[in-house]
C-alpha cells in the first residue's frame, strides 16, 4: 500500500489510467471496506451477540470459517487487483486502449478476480449460516 504512494510509482500509475486506478485506489478500497469494515463487525457480532442472548455460538468452527475464507479471499482478490492493474497498465503505456487491454488479458483478469471474490463470497456466508 506504501509503494503506491511514492512519487515515482504515483506518477506512473496516473500515466496508465484506469489500470492505475486498479492499483491505487479500488485495490485499497476494497482492502479497507471489506477488510476493516466487514471483519470488524463480523467480529462484533461474534463477540457482542452470545453476551445479549446468552447463550454461546452455534458453532465456533464456522465462524473461524468465515473469517479465514473472508481474509483469503480479500488478498486474492487485492493481489488481483495489483497485478492486474500492473499487467493492463503496461499495455496500455504502450499505446492499448484500457478496455482492449482488459479483453486481451481474458482469463487472467476475470479468473483470479471471480476466485478472489468467491472465496470472499463464502466466508459471508459460513457468517449468515
Amino acid at each position: 500500500m506504501v509503494v503506491k504512494n511514492l512519487p515515482w510509482a504515483a506518477e506512473y500509475l496516473a500515466r496508465t489510467g484506469y489500470a492505475g486506478h486498479l492499483v491505487r485506489d479500488l485495490s485499497d478500497t476494497h482492502v479497507m471496506i471489506v477488510g476493516g469494515g466487514t471483519l470488524l463487525a463480523t467480529g462484533l457480532c461474534w463477540l457482542v451477540l452470545p453476551r445479549i442472548v446468552g447463550r454461546p455460538l452455534s458453532s465456533e468452527g464456522l465462524a473461524q470459517c468465515a473469517f479465514w475464507f473472508t481474509v483469503v479471499g480479500l488478498f486474492v482478490f487485492y493481489v488481483s487487483l495489483i497485478g492486474n492493474g500492473i499487467a493492463i497498465g503496461r499495455l496500455v503505456e504502450h499505446g492499448w486502449d484500457y478496455q482492449l487491454a482488459k479483453n486481451h488479458m481474458g482469463k487472467w483478469y476475470k479468473v483470479p478476480t471471480g476466485i478472489g471474490a468467491g472465496v470472499m463470497g463464502l466466508g459471508y456466508w459460513c457468517f449468515a449460516t
